[in-house]
């Protein structure tokens, strides 16, 4: 995946490490807002979003959006589509932002699909990171589940949870063995 490094993209959408607070997830996720979240203990399971006010200045009055378990980076991540070398036709956006209540995250997509996200980009976008989609289509944005937060948006359906269930498994077992290797 082609990643263009703008600002401190590093920490952009990665959990805050505090007292008390939610420090890893990955989340699966759809246009519709049907979605997932696995923890790094493997607990997790149904995680959707809502049709709620948009508060960013985006230009749209409400859009798609989840209440993340923790506070985060605040920031825009622009996808643009599969084999565009000129980083240019962004299809899709993930805007971070915080509140007193915690972190948030507002899906934009291009207008005129029928899902929820589809609202259009929001008017004050402006990107910490330019991320290409998958081939297929998907969304991702990785911090480095276990120890941060994964985001991963889909075109088509979310997988189920036992699905999550098993990646997280394999997720901590190659965790394991890297630490198991870097002691040894």
């Amino acid at each position: 995946m082609k990643l263009r490094f703008l600002t401190a993209a590093a920490v952009l959408a990665g959990a805050v490490s505090a007292m008390g607070q939610v420090t890893a997830w990955q989340m699966d996720f759809d246009e519709n807002g049907v979605g997932t979240i696995l923890y790094a203990d493997g607990s997790g399971g149904a995680y959707n979003g809502f049709v709620g006010a948009d508060p960013t200045g985006s230009g749209f009055a409400t859009c798609l959006q989840w209440n993340l378990p923790s506070v985060v980076g605040p920031g825009d991540l622009g996808f643009y589509e599969f084999g565009d070398t000129t980083q240019t036709h962004i299809s899709d956006v993930f805007r971070f932002w915080n509140d007193a209540v915690g972190g948030h995250l507002n899906f934009y997509s291009l207008a005129g699909g029928g899902q929820l996200a589809d609202t259009g980009l929001p008017a004050n976008f402006n990107p910490a990171a330019l991320v290409e989609e998958t081939a297929a289509g998907d969304l991702v944005w990785r911090t480095g589940f276990p120890t941060g937060a994964d985001y991963i948006g889909h075109s088509g359906p979310v997988p189920e949870p036992a699905t999550l269930t098993a990646c997280g498994i394999a997720f901590l077992a190659v965790a394991r063995k890297r630490r198991a290797r870097k002691n040894a």
